[in-house]
């Protein structure tokens, strides 16, 4: 229980990059933009887009791995 807690909680950070991203590169405005500006506005600079992309996009397709490996319990390890 407390493993899919802590995916679901990571993979809505994950969509929140997706989102920073989408409003960076001007798809969407109005979202996020005070916290862009006041919170962590390290997150405009080019850098920042390439860790919000990375974060947003693979980071996102392996939790939604481990939640289907979970789901149907392709991986057991006994440590």
């Amino acid at each position: 229980m407390l493993c899919e807690t802590v995916i679901t909680l990571a993979t809505f950070s994950s969509v929140m990059d997706l989102v920073i991203v989408l409003e960076n590169d001007g798809y969407i405005s109005g979202f996020m933009t005070n916290y862009l500006k006041i919170g962590e506005p390290y997150l405009s600079t080019p850098h920042g887009h390439v860790i919000c992309y990375w974060d947003g996009t693979v980071h996102f397709a392996l939790y939604l791995y481990m939640l289907v490996a979970m789901a149907f319990r392709l991986v057991q390890y006994f440590v």
